[in-house]
């Protein structure tokens, strides 16, 4: 969804945007500042959710971004249905908390 809002060439493309260090595209955070100042928001108000994007992207990220990581293993070798289950009921732990998908 915030891909979708703020694509990378987008964020890339505004004044002054830099790349965070050991990124290789616009961070989360970035993403969200653009959407925010495209809405006309206030300073205070994206910073908030600026915060909020970077507690989410620490808490959640690491373990979506190991669930993919698990995943594109599963896919690229034989893995048993036990693995795959298990995979699937982490992508459901994601949607429904990340995404709020039940």
């Amino acid at each position: 969804c915030l891909d979708h809002l703020a694509p990378d060439s987008e964020v890339e493309g505004q004044p002054n945007f830099k790349l965070e260090a050991d990124s290789h595209g616009p961070t989360m955070q970035q993403k969200v500042r653009y959407v925010l100042k495209k809405r006309s928001l206030s300073k205070g108000q994206i910073g908030t959710s600026e915060k909020a994007a970077n507690v989410i992207d620490e808490l959640l990220g690491g373990f979506v971004r190991s669930v993919y990581t698990r995943a594109s293993i599963s896919t690229h070798r034989s893995s048993d249905i036990s693995e795959v289950k298990k995979i699937k009921n982490l992508v459901k732990v994601v949607f429904s908390e990340v995404l709020e998908l039940n």
